[in-house]
């Protein structure tokens, strides 16, 4: 009698044991907030330790979108406070400000008193790159959503990219983008370059895509002043789309130039099937088109 209890003690540990993993495990899955503010902090300083911030309390933001991605899971959101993020990192041999290999959502707009409702004209979100980096990368078999931010100063010199040529040409200073889907919207993307001072030619200022699929969306930006090369030949100043077939609509794209020559100030296109409509495509520069 006394095995047999032991025994079946044994089993209902067992089996609570292994409801509470099965609990823990599904609350771990569950999709999550992430809160980034100027004021946050990714660590905290608990003597003799520092603290990660994982990023899920509001009143705990962190400061960094790349922090706050590294913390987070597939589905999970990231909410960036009003602010201007700067500081670029190199990951994977290539250098940005954020780098993106999760299906995430990182959105912009909100301030640290309201994490509900997102307003990026009111309350721009800007992630700087100050010409030492792109602005994002993003890579994998992956669907990440990035809307409501300000992308500037992005500058993919040296960082390659692009494999049309006898060797990689610099590409995607802005927004680059290797084998997803991508969910681009409503963005103001401005002032990047595929590379700026070139050693190889240059592509996509703005936003460059390659082996994007058709689920893949670039709709409701603004992307102006961006130039694909600024000392040398480049193409695609807006956006250049290579090996792609994405949804291209209903975008301001503006005073984006591809090269010192060159063309696509605009839009470049190599391959793929793209739908490219309802686009207001205005002041052209410099062999574009």
């Amino acid at each position: 009698m006394k095995i047999n209890r032991l025994g079946v003690v044994a089993v209902l540990s067992l089996g609570l044991w292994l409801a509470l993993f099965t609990v823990l495990s599904t609350a771990q899955a569950a999709a999550s907030i992430r809160y980034v503010a100027t004021t946050g902090n990714d660590l905290f300083s608990a003597p003799p330790f520092f603290v990660i911030n994982f990023c899920t309390d509001s009143a705990k933001p962190c400061a960094t979108a790349q922090w706050a991605i590294d913390q987070s899971t597939a589905g999970d959101e990231i909410r960036v406070a009003t602010g201007v993020y700067t500081g670029v990192q190199t990951r994977a041999s290539v250098t940005q400000v954020v780098y993106i290999s999760k299906t995430v959502t990182v959105r912009g707009g909100y301030t640290t008193t309201d994490w509900i409702t997102s307003d990026p004209l009111a309350r721009p979100t800007t992630l700087d790159a100050q010409s030492q980096g792109r602005v994002m990368y993003i890579a994998g078999n992956i669907s990440p959503t990035i809307e409501g931010l300000r992308l500037i100063n992005g500058d993919a010199a040296g960082q390659g990219g692009d494999p049309g040529g006898t060797k990689p040409d610099d590409a995607g200073g802005g927004i680059y983008s290797t084998g997803a889907a991508p969910q681009i919207l409503n963005n103001v993307i401005m002032g990047s370059y595929g590379c700026n001072l070139c050693l190889s030619y240059g592509k996509g200022g703005g936003i460059y895509l390659l082996n994007a699929p058709a689920s893949a969306v670039i709709s409701g930006n603004i992307i102006a002043d961006n130039v694909a090369a600024g000392s040398i030949w480049g193409q695609g100043g807006g956006i250049a789309l290579r090996d792609s077939s994405p949804q291209v609509i209903h975008n301001t794209i503006q005073r984006n130039r591809g090269g010192t020559v060159g063309n696509g100030g605009g839009i470049a296109v190599w391959d793929g099937r793209p739908t490219i409509s309802h686009n207001d495509i205005l002041y052209l520069l410099n062999n574009s088109g």
